[in-house]
C-alpha cells in the first residue's frame, strides 16, 4: 500500500479542512473566489503562449511558484500551500460532485430531468459544485446510495467498511502485505500513523518527507518497492 488512508472518510474532513483554514479569511469566511483570482492572475503575468496552459494542479503550482516571492501575488501567508492542496482537492471533488449528480439525475446541483446541450455554459452549476465539500457529497449522495444497495447496513457501518480497520487482522498477519508512506503525509488525521505503524511493524517504511505521495519516483522509494516484490518471487 502506497501512501494510504486508515479512513477514507477522516482523509476526505482533513482536505477539506485544508481549504477552510488556510485560505484568508474576511468575517470568517475564506476568500475562496479572490484566491482564485489572484492566482490566475499571478499565473498571467508570466504566461508564455508557447507553453500554453491546462486549469489543473500544475496550473496551480506553477501560480504558487512564480507568485512565493511577490507580497502583492495571490500566495502571502504560511499557509497557503495547504491552501492550495485544498484548493486542488476540491476542484477534483467538486467535478465529482457534478458528473454524479448528473448521472444519477439525484437533483443535488441539477434539476433531475435537465438536459444538457453541447455547447451549454456550465459556469453556475460549477460555482454551485464548489461549494460542496467532499464530506457533504458522501453523507448527501454517496451514503444515502450504498445504504440502498445494502439494506440493513447504517451510515457508521459503511463508513467503518472503506476503513483499514476493518481488515486489521489480514494486516497484521499477512507478510504478503507492505506499506510505504511519509512522515508528513497530509491525509492521515491525529493517531493515524501511529496506528499504522503498530499494526505492520517491521512492514512499514515511514521516509521522512514527501507529503501525498510526493516522492514515488524517487530513486529510493522506487528501489524499495520493487525490492518488496523481487524478495516475494512474483507472489
Amino acid at each position: 500500500m502506497i501512501n494510504p488512508p486508515v479512513n477514507l472518510y477522516s482523509s476526505a474532513a482533513v482536505l477539506d479542512g485544508l481549504l477552510e483554514t488556510s485560505i484568508p479569511k474576511v468575517d470568517g469566511v475564506p476568500q475562496v473566489g479572490t484566491f482564485l483570482d489572484k492566482t490566475i492572475q499571478q499565473l498571467a503575468s508570466t504566461y508564455a503562449a508557447e507553453k500554453g496552459a491546462k486549469f489543473n494542479n500544475d496550473f496551480l503550482y506553477s501560480a504558487y511558484v512564480e507568485g512565493e516571492e511577490d507580497k502583492d501575488g495571490a500566495f502571502r501567508t504560511d499557509r497557503t500551500p495547504e491552501g492550495l492542496i485544498g484548493f486542488g482537492f476540491r476542484l477534483s471533488s467538486s467535478a465529482m460532485v457534478f458528473a454524479s449528480d448528473v448521472m444519477t439525475h439525484a437533483g443535488y446541483i441539477v434539476p433531475k430531468e435537465k438536459a444538457f446541450a453541447s455547447n451549454e455554459p456550465l459556469d453556475g452549476y460549477a460555482q454551485k459544485s464548489f461549494l460542496v465539500t467532499f464530506q457533504e457529497y458522501v453523507n448527501d449522495l454517496v451514503i444515502p446510495d450504498a445504504m440502498a444497495r445494502h439494506p440493513g447496513k447504517s451510515r457508521e457501518q459503511l463508513i467503518q467498511d472503506a476503513t483499514l480497520n476493518s481488515i486489521e487482522p489480514f494486516l497484521r498477519s499477512n507478510p504478503n502485505v507492505r506499506v510505504v508512506t511519509n512522515r508528513d503525509e497530509v491525509i492521515l488525521a491525529d493517531g493515524e500513523m501511529a496506528y499504522l505503524e503498530g499494526i505492520m511493524g517491521d512492514r512499514i517504511t515511514v521516509y521522512p518527507a514527501g507529503g501525498h505521495c510526493g516522492n514515488m519516483a524517487f530513486v529510493t522509494n522506487v528501489d524499495d518497492m520493487v525490492g518488496f516484490f523481487a524478495a516475494g518471487d512474483g507472489k
